[in-house]
């Protein structure tokens, strides 16, 4: 598989850097901060993540840049800037594959909840505000299985584990990106391949990089990780967003 390259003694480490924290741009400008902990549970992972963003009328995709599932749960209305904080909590299974969690969305206190069931063909969603739930809706899903939120750069970083502990058969991970209504996505492929070493230094020291890229739709994302397949870089063509790891600064790629 072709993440297979990284060192398979780090298969199965926690990234290394404790501290990950994240300024996301969106069009080139700075819109907003995410952080993740990851941390080691004896079945597999345990990941908590922030994230606050601000889009402005001009951040909203255009109808031609993808599909309406990239879009996923953070699009504004035409023409009008809006504010965005959530809060995640989730669990990785010892093959790092998603094993449920949940997103609250901190404007809104809608709080949206992911179950995926024992035989993992089947992942449940459901909404809840001020103490009403609404029904579970019912998802199948593929072996492999990536939630990718928009703008999380710990999505991507989970993504990483998983590629080493369980690779998928033609690297193809099957991938829902949360929307603003559970079910109104569907569930679609995501393709990983390798590309040359980049460079790159964090608090300006030189580090060993590696490139990977994912395909969905039409839109693409480019993760650069450390040696230990910690994230330090990563961006979407369809958020037109770009995620930095504080003080981590990409000289070139080749």
């Amino acid at each position: 598989m072709v993440v297979r390259s990284l060192a398979l003694c780090l298969a199965l480490t926690t990234p290394a850097i404790a501290q990950n924290n994240f300024t996301i741009a969106i069009n080139s400008k700075p819109a907003g901060k995410a952080s993740y902990t990851i941390e080691k549970t004896k079945d597999g992972y345990h990941v908590k993540s922030k994230l606050s963003y601000h889009l402005s009328p001009a951040a909203t995709p255009s109808p031609d840049a993808d599909p309406a599932p990239a879009r996923g749960r953070s699009s504004s209305a035409p023409g009008r800037a809006a504010d965005f904080q959530f809060v995640e909590d989730y669990k990785l299974d010892a093959n790092s594959s998603y094993a449920g969690g949940f997103i609250t969305n901190m404007t809104t206190l809608v709080n949206t909840s992911y179950n995926i069931n024992k035989s993992r063909d089947q992942l449940f969603i459901s909404q809840s505000q001020a103490g009403s739930s609404g029904l579970s809706t019912p998802i199948s899903i593929k072996p492999n299985f990536v939630l990718l939120p928009d703008y999380d750069p710990s999505a991507l970083q989970s993504l990483l584990l998983q590629t080493i502990a369980h690779p998928a058969e033609k690297d193809l991970y099957s991938v829902l990106i949360p929307g603003n209504k559970p079910g109104e996505d569907a569930v679609a492929a995501l393709w990983l391949t390798n590309q040359p070493d980049p460079h790159g230094t964090l608090d300006d020291k030189l580090l060993t990089l590696h490139h990977f890229i994912l395909r969905l739709y039409k839109s693409q994302y480019d993760l650069i990780a450390d040696e230990t397949n910690t994230l330090m870089m990563a961006s979407s063509t369809s958020l037109a967003a770009i995620y930095t790891r504080d003080g981590f600064v990409l000289t070139s790629i080749k």
